[in-house]
């Protein structure tokens, strides 16, 4: 463990980026993005899973809930990017919990790594399911637990891995809980559809083996160079028969009743 506590330390790409919900860390952040393409281009694939389920968006109003430096706004400016607190990226200052919006307003809510900060989820579901539409969408890119992945956020990660009550809730204390999101949408998938019946999980998509994890991320460095970008995607697709066993990441999609 302090080998791999050492070479943590040698990749961290900058350490203002793992500083949470300051302008100093959401600065450092566009910095990383703008010096690695590569970390674009896998931002832009968690785009389009986000946005897939939608159809064509024209006219539909959907907010990205903890949206950061790189947000879906610069993919598609229609998006109404919102964070709890205030930063030069974002439109729209909102808590999660109790959304500003009104009833049956909302076509779709997403996020991004953003799911498993938020304290209170029964809350969130609470309020999700007043502002969104009949058939809207609530979609979102979580870490997701297969063995690699276990590793990865339990050895890697700076933020916590917390095997909670079913009450899903974040302890006090603690920012976040990288293995909530896992807990509610697959270990306990059939109580979070009996507590909401007014939510279907219509699919848990498991991928990003290697892209991730090989590009550092938001805190650490790349370790590729930016020619190599275009094998890893490759790497990528050979690999998504073992999705199971060496995903990181998946996608969530929970549509509200019709």
């Amino acid at each position: 463990m302090q080998i791999l506590s050492r070479l943590k330390k040698l990749a961290i790409e900058d350490r203002k980026v793992q500083a949470l919900d300051t302008p100093d860390a959401y600065l450092a952040h566009r910095e990383v993005f703008e010096k690695k393409p590569f970390l674009k281009e896998l931002y832009r694939f968690y785009f389009d899973e986000l946005l897939k389920d939608f159809g064509n968006i024209s006219g539909k109003k959907i907010v990205e809930v903890g949206a950061g430096a790189y947000n879906l706004s610069d993919y598609d400016s229609r998006i109404i990017t919102t964070n709890s607190a205030k930063n030069r990226f974002i439109k729209v200052v909102a808590d999660a919990q109790e959304f500003p919006f009104e009833a049956d307003s909302l076509d779709g809510i997403v996020m991004i790594n953003t799911f498993h900060h938020i304290p209170r989820p029964r809350l969130f579901f609470n309020d999700a399911a007043r502002v969104l539409k009949k058939d809207g969408v609530l979609a979102m890119i979580e870490p997701f637990f297969s063995p690699l992945g276990r590793f990865v956020y339990k050895n890697l990660n700076h933020e916590p891995v917390l095997d909670t009550p079913r009450t899903w809730e974040i302890p006090p204390g603690q920012v976040s809980n990288q293995i909530m999101p896992y807990h509610i949408f697959v270990r306990d998938n059939e109580i979070f559809e009996k507590d909401y019946p007014e939510f279907k999980i219509a699919r848990v998509t498991p991928h990003t083996c290697v892209t991730h994890l090989l590009c550092g991320g938001v805190s650490y460095k790349c370790l590729f160079p930016r020619a190599m970008g275009k094998y890893i995607w490759k790497l990528e697709d050979l690999l998504s028969p073992m999705r199971k066993y060496l995903a990181i990441s998946t996608t969530v999609v929970v549509r509200k009743a019709a």
